[in-house]
């Protein structure tokens, strides 16, 4: 498990959602073309929070 997945797993745990799904979604940056992953928090299919690892 990556850091960003076991800090979404602590968030998501803290704001009493114990159970979630992380996945890792391609998207990108509002205001560029640069694409990026972000990995998404998801339960009971509701996206709870989203994570956008450092650029390089």
């Amino acid at each position: 498990m990556s850091d960003v997945e076991d800090v979404l797993r602590r968030a998501a745990l803290h704001m009493g959602w114990p159970e979630v799904d992380i996945q890792w979604v391609a998207s990108v940056i509002p205001g560029s073309c640069m694409a990026c992953t972000d990995a998404v928090a998801y339960t009971r299919g509701v996206a709870l929070l989203v994570a956008r690892p450092l650029l390089y």
